[in-house]
């Protein structure tokens, strides 16, 4: 069993793994605590909580489950078999889901009885960016903006082309940022013109770039065997490097809080940067989990993907000090987690 996801919301942390959903009590996050689990279709890929409502992105269907109490049980129709999802995103009342073989669906999630509101078939599509009415999707060789203002006539207005393995997208002032993997780099889009995106600028992949964070108009990349480096990105044609500094393993995520970034260093744990200096970033202190995946930070404690260690906890209230405060065996391999926020 290797789970593929663990979310932090309202002091609970939901574990997704192939085919199972597990809630663990993280409120006092020394003493983690199984609350619930239930089985899901296998294949989960992806998933979102809000208003307790667990959305699962699985290989062949979406799966909706009620997690306000410990009996977790599903919600309404609960299901939309063969919609082989492999991404969603929730806005309101409304969950859209990316299908690599059903294209981009727009599922109305107001009632028990939830149903296919519309969908653009002729696209496959592994990941989705919602920002205001617009929708922004990865499919195989292109970045396309969907005009989401009516959610039952959602119109492919605008695309490009983007090479690569695309892991992901980020939106931030009118620049669209994609993740491609080894042979794809960093690629960046200007859409303040969303009917005509295109291309301004990339970053070469000297090894596989895994995770990026933009703050402003600086870009935090995780460099594989090169460790962390630091662009600007004010000018996407011509990103400058800034800085840079090697990490002892092999730099997979970046997680940016106040004037550390703390990367995910795969066989060398969590290392914390002081970035206060971005031309000259420096390596405080680092957390040996055995392995780390990805990290997130929540009210100064951390919580880490470790593999097949499984969710591992430390508190950061002092970046240069930090402690391990508790674990969590996910029994299998944990990848990734995200905080959703109480909406």
């Amino acid at each position: 069993m290797f789970p593929s996801d663990i979310f932090i919301y309202q002091d609970k942390a939901y574990v997704t793994a192939r085919s199972k959903l597990t809630i663990i009590d993280i409120h006092d996050p020394s003493i983690p605590i199984i609350i619930g689990s239930i089985y899901t279709p296998y294949g989960a890929q992806g998933m979102i909580v809000k208003n307790n409502i667990a959305y699962i992105a699985c290989d062949t269907s979406l799966q909706i489950i009620d997690v306000n109490t410990s009996s977790l049980q599903y919600s309404g129709f609960n299901s939309f078999d063969k919609i082989f999802a492999s991404d969603v995103e929730v806005v309101n009342d409304i969950a859209y889901v990316a299908s690599s073989i059903n294209g981009f669906n727009i599922v109305d999630i107001s009632t028990p009885t939830y149903y296919t509101i519309s969908c653009i078939k002729d696209i496959q599509v592994d990941g989705i960016t919602i920002s205001g009415t617009k929708a922004y999707v990865l499919d195989q060789n292109s970045i396309k903006v969907i005009d989401i203002e009516n959610v039952n006539q959602p119109t492919i207005i605008g695309s490009a082309y983007c090479y690569g393995q695309k892991d992901g997208i980020v939106i931030s002032e009118n620049k669209a940022y994609v993740a491609a993997g080894y042979n794809g780099g960093l690629q960046i889009f200007d859409i303040s013109n969303p009917r005509r995106p295109r291309a301004v600028g990339s970053l070469n992949a000297d090894s596989e770039k895994y995770g990026t964070k933009i703050v402003g108009n600086i870009a935090y990349m995780a460099d594989g065997e090169n460790g962390l480096k630091i662009f600007d990105v004010t000018t996407p044609s011509t990103p400058t490097l800034l800085s840079s500094i090697d990490t002892p393993g092999y730099a997979k995520k970046v997680y940016i809080e106040n004037s550390f970034v703390y990367v995910s260093d795969s066989v060398a744990g969590v290392q914390i940067i002081d970035i206060s200096n971005i031309y000259n970033p420096e390596i405080v202190s680092s957390v040996n989990t055995g392995w780390a995946e990805s990290v997130i930070i929540d009210q100064n404690i951390a919580y880490v993907a470790a593999g097949d260690k499984g969710l591992v906890i430390f508190n950061v209230y002092d970046p240069l000090h930090p402690f391990a405060i508790g674990s969590f065996d996910t029994s299998g391999f944990a990848y990734d987690l995200t905080i959703v926020d109480n909406i």
